[in-house]
């Protein structure tokens, strides 16, 4: 089965390096993945867009999956879905005939998950789950982690790479509940 991954963040130049480091933490949650596309931008509204027309031109056949995971941009209310949350905040998106199984976010940012991953940042300290935590504490925590690790101030461009590809996905769900999500989508696919 072809699973094809559109994801908000990142830039042009990058793009790729992204891609090789979400292939790696998508492998560690369903192994069985082996033809997988991820299809990086920037532009939420363009990823978005070319979500939507990959999903009307492949989005029924069996042998194909179509996923989009984007930013959760503010906080997500506690019954809503990842495709109810983005229809709240992005009025303008026509994606009423898209399943729920198809769309993801990252709640608040994609430095959500990574300071959920109390292995690789041992020293990021925080209660309850890191998807309730407003984007200004998850900016000063992967801050925080960046500096007391590896001695460098975060920058998502230059680090967010290695800390993706070195996400422990079984620690990463039991704090973010939008990584949880995200986990059991992906493992179900197979």
């Amino acid at each position: 089965m072809r699973v094809i991954i559109f994801i908000e963040g990142g830039n042009r130049a990058e793009s790729r390096n992204f891609s090789d480091a979400f292939k790696l933490l998508f492998k560690k949650i369903n192994p069985s993945l082996q033809n997988i596309d991820i299809r990086i931008q920037r532009d939420r509204g363009r990823v978005v867009r070319d979500f939507t027309k990959e999903y009307n031109k492949q989005g029924h056949r069996d042998d194909c999956r179509i996923l989009m995971l984007i930013d959760g941009e503010k906080p997500r209310s506690p019954n809503s879905t990842a495709h109810s949350h983005i229809k709240e905040t992005d009025k303008n998106l026509k994606m009423d005939h898209i399943p729920e199984d198809a769309v993801y976010i990252m709640q608040i940012c994609m430095e959500s998950w990574l300071i959920s991953d109390s292995n690789q940042f041992p020293e990021v300290d925080f209660a309850g789950h890191s998807d309730l935590l407003g984007k200004a504490k998850v900016d000063e925590l992967i801050n925080q982690a960046s500096k007391l690790k590896y001695n460098l101030e975060y920058h998502k461009i230059d680090h967010g790479i290695k800390f993706i590809a070195n996400l422990d996905p079984q620690v990463a769900k039991q704090k973010s509940h939008s990584f949880n999500e995200f986990y059991h989508g992906l493992a179900r696919l197979f």
